[in-house]
């Protein structure tokens, strides 16, 4: 018997445990008790009344309102008022299903229209209340189904609520808005990142996306918030806390109110947090003033500070983090409380640092963006920012497009942590300038003078080229110059003292000894003229002169861009072609032989016998051999001496056919150099 009570107990006990992970609630509490004795921590300073409370009507006595209690479980609010868009029971975890109650004819209030619109399914709990201090506040959770991680409807759909006060006679305001802001608290207003959805908004106001096991039904809520104001001490004050489904009455949304916070007492101003970013800086102190009373006394962290009963209390770094909060006794019963977290963050430690800027002017002055020197300042501390620049006391309007005014301008720049706490430090601007160079150029290799070298220079104007100054080329050389064989660009990068660099660019391309590819000599039988075209190949730029003095070769003013020359001698002459480019001038010898057009041996005296005539005249030049005639078949006809006869037209004992003939004759240059000089004439 006692081992079955045993078992009945552990099964209770891990049942109980597994029910604490969520929080409960109880539908049944009138408006007068969830405000009375719920929301309200003193009603001695206050008076209370007038008490509604609305919502679905869902056919089974169920409400959208009721009490909630943590229960256990890990919710940040041990116990307070939930007002929802669907059943309060359906605000239960686990987070499991999803939250989408619609009621019967379940409208909305006119309030809440005039601000939002388009909205469904309303719940409100309202009441009048006169306060006897000039200041309240209460703190809430907003939680919802339409917060939707790493889902773009997060960035677009969001269930109202507003949290309405006004003087009786007068016009509401909400309360219930981002702080600092008049943006109402909304799933679209506050939450982290959305992956392809949109940026974070207000994202130190978001509490948690919640798991399946969560104490609560809804995938997401806010952090902590608080709405506060300032009335009028004995003004009547109708209050209006309400929210509604917007567009439809799907995905449920509801705001938790924690009991007891809802506090007719004391402002001492707004939570100086790091994550809200105003914390205290370094050995900044904060005043805290709990208004007029009888009697006071401040606590930290819920402990009394020995001897600090009066009106203001100073908060520094010494006293350090915590949660401060003041008692004050205003007589006829009222103690009004208030209450503010303070915490402290260090300033920022960040470096002194020179913007350097190199320029091609020979100027002090040019552009910087200011911004550059960020990671120089920083000091390793990415999460800054810079928020301002000054000079002479005035701040720089245009830091990103900032002229100095005169070299190592020195400026100061603020760096602020994301608390806002923050230092200042030194930026020097300072000008040099960039090393001075020749412009690219393109320069020629002669391919006929390879293995050999052309010189490269880095063209150094201004400086010493060896004080300091280093070089870099492409083809990773480090000197001044250097020595290539090749064609192609060539790159060096002069970089001098002060760390400025310049780079010029020089392009290297082929030249060639010109090649004589043809001789073309044209004479005019009826006028005594002599004329030659010289046909050239290579890759230089080539420039043509014949017969100059060997000792004027170098003489441009001789040559002619043109590869044609008339009024030529029968004889030897010698042709030059200069290349502009970079190789040597092509020295060619050629000889215009001078010889009969037409042989007609009937002797009578003219053109009896055809021969060169002026072979013996030459004095730079040598015959090899005889001159050998042919037929248009190749065969030999006859072969002649140089300063013999000629030849009498006959082949064979015969005169040979009328006929074009051709002749060949071996010659030897005054270089030892042999060629072969040929033509033709006619036998008629």
């Amino acid at each position: 018997m006692k081992k079955h009570f045993l078992l009945l107990i552990s099964i209770f006990l891990f049942s109980s445990s597994l029910f604490s992970q969520y929080i409960t609630v109880d539908d049944t509490r009138t408006a007068q008790d969830l405000v009375q004795n719920v929301l309200f921590n003193n009603t001695g300073c206050a008076t209370i009344s007038n008490f509604n409370v609305s919502g679905g009507d869902f056919g089974t006595g169920e409400n959208s309102y009721a009490y909630f209690n943590q229960n256990g479980s890990s919710f940040p609010f041990a116990e307070g008022v939930v007002l929802s868009t669907g059943k309060a029971i359906h605000t239960v975890g686990p987070n499991d299903t999803l939250s989408d109650d619609d009621g019967v004819n379940w409208g909305t209030d006119s309030d809440l229209q005039s601000i939002f619109s388009d909205t469904y399914n309303a719940t409100l709990l309202e009441f009048d209340f006169i306060p006897q201090t000039n200041f309240f506040s209460f703190d809430y959770i907003f939680a919802s189904e339409e917060y939707q991680e790493n889902n773009p409807n997060t960035c677009q759909y969001s269930d109202v609520f507003a949290f309405l006060i006004k003087p009786i006679g007068g016009s509401y305001t909400n309360i219930a808005v981002v702080p600092n802001t008049t943006i109402p608290v909304s799933v679209t207003s506050v939450h982290p990142e959305i992956p392809n959805g949109c940026p974070a908004e207000n994202e130190a106001y978001f509490g948690q996306w919640n798991g399946s096991n969560a104490p609560i039904n809804f995938n997401g809520q806010t952090a902590v918030l608080r709405a506060q104001g300032n009335v009028v001490v004995g003004q009547t004050y109708h209050i209006k806390l309400v929210i509604a489904d917007h567009t439809n009455y799907r995905y449920d949304s509801a705001v938790f109110i924690l009991a007891n916070s809802f506090n007719v007492g004391i402002d001492l101003g707004q939570d100086k947090l790091i994550t809200t970013q105003n914390a205290l800086c370094g050995n900044e102190t904060i005043s805290l003033d709990a208004g007029v009373g009888n009697n006071y006394q401040w606590y930290k962290n819920g402990v009394p500070l020995a001897g600090q009963t009066n009106q203001l209390l100073v908060v520094d770094s010494i006293l350090g983090d915590g949660t401060y909060s003041v008692e004050r006794d205003n007589g006829f019963g009222c103690l009004s409380e208030g209450s503010i977290t303070i915490q402290f963050d260090t300033n920022p430690v960040v470096n002194n640092a020179e913007l350097k800027q190199c320029i091609d002017a020979n100027t002090q002055q040019t552009t910087f963006n200011l911004y550059d020197a960020f990671d120089l300042m920083n000091n390793g501390d990415t999460s800054l920012s810079m928020v301002s620049f000054t000079y002479n006391g005035n701040e720089i309007q245009n830091p990103e497009n900032y002229q100095n005014e005169v070299n190592n301008q020195i400026i100061q720049v603020k760096l602020e942590k994301p608390s806002g706490c923050f230092a200042v430090a030194d930026l020097t601007l300072v000008v040099h300038q960039n090393p001075l160079l020749q412009q690219d150029e393109t320069v020629y290799y002669c391919l006929d003078n390879y293995p050999q070298s052309i010189t490269l220079s880095a063209g150094l104007i201004n400086g010493n080229p060896n004080a300091n100054i280093e070089y870099l080329w492409s083809s990773g050389e480090t000197t001044e110059t250097i020595q290539v064989n090749q064609i192609g660009d060539y790159v060096v990068t002069v970089t001098n003292s002060d760390g400025c660099s310049a780079s010029r660019t020089i392009t290297v391309l082929p030249s060639t000894v010109a090649i004589v590819n043809e001789i073309k000599i044209t004479e005019n039988e009826f006028y005594p003229k002599v004329s030659a075209i010289f046909d050239v190949v290579g890759q230089g730029n080539y420039q043509f002169a014949l017969d100059i003095d060997s000792s004027q070769i170098d003489d441009i003013n001789l040559y002619q861009q043109e590869n044609y020359f008339e009024n030529l001698s029968y004889g030897e002459h010698i042709l030059y072609v200069k290349d502009t480019l970079a190789c040597e001038t092509l020295i060619y010898p050629f000889v215009i032989l001078q010889y009969r057009k037409f042989l007609t041996p009937n002797n009578d005296g003219i053109n009896d016998t055809w021969n060169i005539n002026n072979l013996n005249s030459l004095v730079h030049y040598n015959v090899i051999g005889s001159i050998t005639i042919f037929d248009r078949f190749g065969r030999v006809i006859a072969q002649i001496t140089p300063n013999g006869l000629g030849w009498n037209g006959f082949y064979n004992g015969k005169i040979a056919p009328p006929d074009d003939y051709w002749f060949t004759v071996k010659m030897v240059d005054f270089r030892g150099k042999t060629f072969i000089k040929r033509g033709h004439f006619s036998l008629n």
